[in-house]
């Protein structure tokens, strides 16, 4: 899987109008609202609302290693690392939540710290896992196509760096500046400076089988 370089600007995708609670909106990019995969289950009363927004087992697994990972190399002296859906107002009509994102201190100062969103500061890395969002009404025609537009949109309101671990291809996806970089997951992967990862060699410590069903 490659992607195009420089990737593609996406012009005219419709505004999503169909009237959805507020509670199953997951983010908003310029504009383009992106509801919880299987949100329509939930209004047909066929799912909860907890059912389709909760993060599945391996997903968690991976956050919770790399969260042990950034801790073990006192990464937190510098950054901030918000996990858990962390919300931020990049933009104007740009609302977005991510699985884990790494803020400056310099920048993220604690007087910045509220009940709201981030409030247009950028995290210097974000690192999500999987694709998890309905493309219907989006004017989008693929998970990838979702990929290239989110990623395009955190670098553009500068974030420096962007990781995609996706566990059905094990791949990880890197982004910084113009460069787009795929990996199989058994690599060493360096996610800051000096600090490595490899979700392989600890899934296969840990007794996981990432294939699992």
């Amino acid at each position: 899987m490659s992607l195009p370089n420089p990737i593609i600007q996406p012009v005219g995708y419709p505004v999503q109008t169909e009237a959805v609670p507020d509670y199953l909106l997951k983010e908003e990019i310029e504009g383009i609202k992106f509801y919880y995969k299987g949100y329509k289950d939930v209004l047909n009363k066929l799912k909860t609302k907890e059912e389709i927004m909760g993060c599945s087992s391996i997903q968690s697994f991976i956050i919770e290693y790399l969260y042990f990972v950034l801790f073990e190399a006192k990464a937190n002296k510098n950054y901030r690392i918000f996990s858990n859906e962390s919300g931020n107002h990049l933009a104007h009509r740009s609302n977005m939540q991510f699985d884990i994102a790494i803020y400056e201190k310099a920048l993220l100062t604690g007087d910045k710290i509220t009940r709201k969103y981030v409030q247009g500061i950028p995290p210097a890395m974000v690192i999500e896992i999987d694709l998890d969002v309905e493309l219907e009404g989006t004017g989008m025609k693929s998970s990838k196509e979702f990929l290239k537009f989110r990623t395009k949109n955190l670098l553009k309101y500068g974030v420096q760096r962007v990781l995609w671990i996706l566990t059905k291809p094990k791949k990880v996806l890197i982004a910084q500046g113009d460069s787009y970089e795929f990996l199989d997951w058994d690599n060493d992967i360096e996610l800051l400076e000096g600090i490595h990862f490899n979700i392989a060699k600890y899934l296969a410590e840990e007794g996981v089988n990432p294939d699992a069903i």
